[in-house]
């Protein structure tokens, strides 16, 4: 995978209105993994229990995880 090419059907508007929708309606199981729903459910948990919330990001070096 290309780091520098754009991926619209990741990031598209569509695709933010319906993570944002899921995390809404609390429909988040067994929904696909994706940058914007995680970092939803931590924001929404950091919100309702008034806790810090943590993301751990963890693979291979040279993995793509940046």
């Amino acid at each position: 995978m290309n780091p520098y090419r754009v991926l619209p059907q990741f990031f598209s508007n569509d695709i933010m209105l319906s993570i944002r929708n899921q995390i809404i309606n609390n429909a988040v199981q067994g929904a696909s993994p994706h940058i914007y729903l995680i970092a939803g459910n931590a924001y929404n948990s950091m919100i309702d229990q008034q806790k810090k919330q943590a993301i751990v990001i963890s693979g291979e070096s040279g993995a793509g995880k940046t």
